[in-house]
């Protein structure tokens, strides 16, 4: 679970 969110993080991240 808290990779899942960990990956999301990132890729909201890179997004922004």
């Amino acid at each position: 679970m808290s990779q899942s969110i960990s990956n999301r993080q990132l890729i909201l991240c890179y997004l922004n």
